[in-house]
C-alpha cells in the first residue's frame, strides 16, 4: 500500500468497512429475511417486497423500506424547548402566568 495515493487508501478502507456488516447483521434484503427489521441510519427499516414502479424506474423485488413514516431507532436525542421572550404581534397577547393565548378583540381600524 506504499504506492497508493491518500484518496485510494481512503477508498480501500471504506470498501473494507462497508463490505463487513456491523455486529454480524446482514443488510441484504432477500425473501428469506422478509419482514425482518433493521436499524439503518437511525431509522427502523423493514425488508419487504415492492412491486415494479415504472414511474420511478424501480423493478419489482425485495428492498429495505426506510421511508420517513417508519419509526426511529437508536439513541434518542431529547428535544430542547427555548422560550420566546420577544415582542408579540398586536393581535395576540400572552399571559405568562397561565400560558393561555388570547386574541385581541379591539378594533384597530380607522373609521
Amino acid at each position: 500500500m506504499g504506492f497508493l495515493s491518500i484518496s485510494a487508501r481512503i477508498a480501500f478502507v471504506a470498501l473494507v468497512l462497508l463490505s463487513h456488516p456491523a455486529g454480524g447483521q446482514t443488510f441484504l434484503c432477500t425473501p428469506e429475511v422478509a419482514g425482518q427489521l433493521s436499524c439503518q441510519a437511525s431509522r427502523q427499516c423493514e425488508c419487504r417486497f415492492f412491486t415494479e414502479n415504472k414511474m420511478k424506474g424501480t423493478p419489482a423485488g425485495y428492498r429495505w423500506d426506510c421511508n420517513i413514516l417508519r419509526g426511529r431507532c437508536g439513541p434518542e436525542i431529547p428535544a430542547t424547548i427555548h422560550p420566546y421572550y420577544g415582542p408579540l404581534p398586536s393581535a395576540v397577547s400572552l399571559d405568562r402566568e397561565t400560558t393561555i393565548i388570547q386574541q385581541d378583540q379591539s378594533n384597530n381600524s380607522a373609521d
